[in-house]
């Protein structure tokens, strides 16, 4: 039997200014079996020009939207409609891999253990326009090969993340569970967080790949309402685990709530400290459908960042009297 193919699929959209670093970084992968796939989603800018200049690369295939179909579309054309590979790594066109051996290394971690579906790698995150470069604690010091039930119980703290341009994943696994079939911003998780139960996980110890972080990110510009929508990131998967018998309903509804605190935590503050109250009570009530004792207690510690807040800014107005 050969080795297994891999696709590296480049999704973007209106980013010439940073997607020829991730297809010379997916290019440069030294995995024999291995082909680059960028999709461009109707760019208006000069992406399609910046592409075309790899096209006499024999591992690179271009294709172009007829129509904008929007990030998680993107995502999905490219996988089902494009990708040829027996395993898939997802690079978006703003990222860029900063290891050539890593989907060598991963497919050395899956060849010798059939029941391993995602090969999970580290990552930076690059801040812009610092230009700073921070190291994401998550998944150091873990072992070649782990079950995936006890990677997806360990998700509520953050020890594992499968980040999305540092996981590899088994093509037919992937759409078998309709990846991507979540329209939110995290829909990758919501996919590779699914594949994980059933299945072992792999991990590569060394940095992988560069998460990019600027102004034009999704994470950046979420508002209440796509803050809401991307719960779906607990619900799908704890309904999965539901549904195949993972778990005993104690430990898997321990998990959601866990998973619900650490969303609607991080989801108040972005809301709270953004100013935007209308959306902060929308949140809390969706929140409080789901599990009313994490909307209890987010509302419990804002309410004390508020009167802190009106405090503060009454001993100021004291301090400038005359």
């Amino acid at each position: 039997m050969g080795a297994s193919t891999v696709s590296i699929m480049v999704p973007t959209y209106n980013q010439a200014g940073f997607v020829q670093r991730a297809v010379e970084s997916a290019l440069a992968q030294n995995w024999p079996e291995l082909e680059v796939i960028a999709v461009d989603d109707a760019s208006t800018d000069g992406t399609v020009e910046a592409l075309r200049e790899y096209q006499s690369n024999p591992r690179f295939r271009l294709f172009r939207n007829k129509r904008n179909l929007g990030r998680i579309g993107n995502y999905r054309a490219s996988l089902k409609g494009h990708a040829r590979g027996d395993w898939v790594l997802n690079l978006d066109g703003d990222d860029y891999l900063c290891d050539d051996g890593f989907v060598s290394k991963a497919m050395d971690i899956a060849s010798r253990d059939p029941r391993v579906a995602l090969v999970i790698g580290r990552l930076q995150e690059l801040h812009q326009p610092s230009g700073e470069l921070i190291l994401c604690e998550a998944n150091k010091d873990q072992p070649a090969t782990r079950d995936g039930r006890d990677v997806f119980l360990s998700l509520p703290r953050d020890e594992v993340l499968p980040y999305h341009a540092a996981t590899i994943y088994r093509r037919a696994d992937a759409l078998a569970l309709d990846f991507y079939r979540c329209d939110i911003e995290s829909s990758d998780w919501e996919s590779l967080f699914r594949l994980m139960l059933g299945n072992w996980v792999g991990f590569v110890p060394d940095v992988v790949a560069v998460w990019r972080l600027h102004g034009a990110n999704t994470v950046s510009r979420a508002r209440a309402k796509d803050r809401i929508a991307n719960l779906e990131v607990v619900l799908g998967p704890y309904e999965h685990a539901c549904a195949g018998g993972f778990f005993e309903s104690g430990v898997i509804d321990d998990w959601r709530h866990k998973m619900l605190l650490k969303r609607a935590q991080m989801d108040a503050f972005a809301l709270f400290s953004s100013g935007d109250r209308a959306g902060y009570r929308a949140y809390l009530r969706r929140m409080r459908k789901l599990d009313a004792e994490v909307a209890s207690y987010v509302r419990s510690r804002y309410s004390v960042a508020k009167r802190l807040k009106r405090f503060l800014k009454a001993g100021s107005k004291q301090r400038e009297a005359p």
